[in-house]
């Protein structure tokens, strides 16, 4: 749920990764380990909010989600880190 003095406009038009991946740390990362934390913090700042991040959730389809998978595979990514 989406605290209602949110400054943006939430909704399946205007949402991206990186809104919803802010969003899910905001509300949901203090139950991790500080180590899973800051790896998920990582792997977000360098492979994803610069690129697919920046796409709304709904205009991205299974065919953008599996080409930017296999582009992290041929950029070197582990199976795990991809996963």
């Amino acid at each position: 749920m989406v605290p209602e003095d949110a400054a943006r406009a939430w909704g399946p038009t205007t949402t991206t990764i990186n809104d919803a991946i802010e969003a899910w740390q905001a509300n949901g990362w203090d139950d991790l380990s500080p180590s899973t934390a800051r790896r998920y913090e990582g792997v977000w700042r360098v492979n994803i909010r610069d690129s697919i991040g920046r796409r709304r959730i709904a205009s991205l389809g299974p065919y953008d989600v599996e080409r930017y998978f296999r582009g992290l595979k041929t950029a070197g990514l582990s199976q795990a880190s991809v996963r």
